[in-house]
């Protein structure tokens, strides 16, 4: 188990294809000496982008990843039966209270547009997953 106290970790951002459901190698961002909570935070704002298609999150994405090093912290999952926005994170509960935080060259903050499309209030699938429902 890794120490995500310590600054001295990398964090890494992946994306799995929708087409060949491949995860892709090359990670989409790289974080160097944040904590966890900094890493969580900006895990939020990649969350929100993917939903909404910016960045490197086209409609070629079909689930994102948070990494400490080489374990999975979280993964945000685009339904495309059901367009619910899913989230699971070993610490789900910090993650939903942390307010979106921008990486370099990540402009500009997502939250507002995400609520536009996307339920404010989301539900507990199990302990550590939230769901997102998209508005009709």
């Amino acid at each position: 188990m890794g120490n995500y106290l310590q600054t001295n970790v990398v964090w890494y951002v992946y994306r799995r294809t929708l087409k060949t459901d491949q995860l892709i190698s090359e990670p989409v961002q790289v974080w160097e000496g944040i904590a966890e909570d900094c890493a969580l935070s900006q895990f939020k704002h990649e969350a929100w982008a993917f939903s909404l298609g910016k960045y490197d999150y086209k409609e070629d994405t079909k689930a994102i990843y948070l990494y400490c090093g080489k374990q999975r912290v979280a993964k945000v999952l685009l339904d495309q039966e059901t367009d619910q926005v899913n989230v699971w994170c070993t610490k789900i509960r910090e993650w939903v209270k942390r307010d979106e935080k921008l990486a370099k060259l990540r402009y500009p903050v997502q939250e507002a547009n995400f609520f536009k499309v996307y339920h404010k209030n989301y539900a507990w699938t199990d302990p550590q997953t939230v769901s997102f429902v998209k508005k009709r």
